[in-house]
């Protein structure tokens, strides 16, 4: 059962591993043209807040956990 839940504890820390990188090519890709960020909500906006969301509680996470450590 302990390599069970290994595998779940690794799984989430590459998740918190490739979080921080999905998020800043996400803001490199809108800060390059601005008006593309209104072009690529344009019916997305809910999806897009979710996205934000879900990365920054996974940043947060890795930053707490690598604080632990």
């Amino acid at each position: 059962m302990d390599k069970k839940y290994d595998a779940i504890a690794e799984d989430k820390k590459e998740d918190a591993r490739r979080a921080p990188r999905q998020l800043t090519a996400l803001l490199l890709n809108f800060s390059g043209d601005p008006s593309m960020l209104e072009d690529h909500l344009d019916g997305r906006r809910e999806a897009m807040y979710i996205l934000l969301s879900d990365l920054s509680i996974k940043v947060e996470a890795a930053l707490v956990e690598a604080l632990n450590d």
